[in-house]
């Protein structure tokens, strides 16, 4: 039981740990939440206990299979702060760029919540559960354990798309959030960085919510969503063609 939680090398080992931690463990605490009230609450409140629980379980399985070395493997990689901010700010534009895309009513705008600085913080501490869970059990565990056994961009596409399709709110939610997991991976991969990830992701889930909050959930243009994604698409091949040259090998990772 050890080694199949803390040694998984097989993808469907990945998916039961997956099932396990974020269908199980956080659904048992979802419940919980609900009988505290926080389930009633709106989003991001009612999200916070079962995401957080979550983390903590990715977090304890990251460090079972990197033991003393789980600090180096997160914080550590071949990247300046330059190029990290690089990342985030193109991956920044990119998620604005699907919020212009996204109808108003598909949006997840919380016009019932009186306190939007409350709103807010929640929503800081939600966003770092989601983007550190996610980031440790998605490029942390399952690709270090998979890239071995598999072609290391094969896993990159299935696992996106299982990423994707974990987010089903609507179509466009969808395809944003393969293309999100699909930037993560290529910055993982050419720069070893999971905090860097880690960074992408919580700025993607913090900043857009608090942008649609502040414009009221009504701005959408296609025009303006077209040409940042556009920028975006491009900036990150230009990016990525710039920290190729440096980068290491992933089977070395």
């Amino acid at each position: 039981m050890t080694d199949f939680l803390f040694h998984p090398s097989r993808f469907w080992h990945c998916l039961i740990i997956f099932i396990l931690v974020y269908g199980i463990i956080a659904a048992l605490f979802y419940g919980i939440s609900i009988g505290v009230g926080l389930a009633d609450m709106p989003y991001p409140y009612s999200f916070i206990l079962p995401f957080g629980v979550a983390m903590l379980c990715g977090l304890f399985i990251y460090y079972k299979m990197n033991g003393s070395k789980w600090r180096k493997t997160m914080f550590v990689g071949d990247v300046n702060w330059q190029v990290s901010c690089i990342y985030i700010i193109l991956f920044v534009v990119f998620m604005y760029s699907f919020m212009l895309l996204t109808p108003p009513q598909q949006s997840t705008h919380n016009a019932e919540v009186d306190n939007i600085y409350l709103q807010h913080f929640a929503l800081f501490i939600f966003s770092w559960f989601t983007a550190i869970g996610e980031e440790v059990m998605f490029r942390g565990i399952f690709f270090n354990a998979l890239k071995k056994r598999y072609n290391p961009w094969l896993i990159i596409i299935v696992i996106s798309l299982l990423f994707g399709l974990g987010h089903p709110e609507y179509f466009l939610h969808v395809v944003s959030a393969f293309l999100s997991s699909v930037f993560f991976f290529i910055a993982y991969y050419r720069t070893k960085s999971l905090l860097l990830t880690i960074l992408m992701h919580f700025s993607g889930d913090f900043f857009m919510p608090v942008l649609l909050n502040l414009q009221h959930g009504a701005y959408y243009s296609i025009t303006g969503g077209i040409i940042l994604l556009s920028i975006s698409f491009i900036g990150f091949f230009l990016l990525d063609l710039h920290v190729r040259k440096n980068a290491i090998s992933v089977k070395s990772i």
